[in-house]
């Protein structure tokens, strides 16, 4: 595996829709209760199990933002957009930055947008 691991909580929801994945897509593992395999494998590995690459990902959700009428969108906008989203919405900065794997706070912030002077800011509505 290349680059760091994070380890994120998952919903219930999450979790079965996983699980129902796994079952979908790879129905030996799923029934031998052999789910330690990447969940999206490259179609193009030879000979072993690899991840599907950035490259893959990027042309995954390109292709799909395409569809949908939607312009310069990719893994990373997502990623920022997530971030975003989730301190607009209340979530304490500092678990953002462990999300996202950042050294800082202030690197976190600055990767989202959010200002030094909005940090304070009460948030009156989500909007979502």
């Amino acid at each position: 595996m290349l680059g760091k691991k994070i380890y994120i909580n998952l919903t219930k929801k999450m979790q079965r829709d996983i699980l129902a994945f796994m079952q979908d897509q790879h129905p030996t593992w799923y029934e031998v209760g052999d789910l330690d395999h990447y969940i999206f494998i490259s179609r193009m590995h030879n000979g072993g199990e690899r991840a599907i690459s950035r490259h893959q990902v990027w042309s995954i959700i390109s292709e799909a933002a395409t569809k949908a009428g939607l312009k310069n969108i990719g893994p990373h906008s997502m990623r920022k957009t997530f971030g975003y989203h989730l301190y607009k919405n209340g979530t304490d900065i500092q678990l953002i930055q462990d999300i996202l794997n950042h050294s800082s706070t202030t690197i976190t912030c600055q990767y989202i947008g959010i200002a030094q002077e909005d940090k304070g800011q009460p948030i009156h509505s989500p909007g979502l």
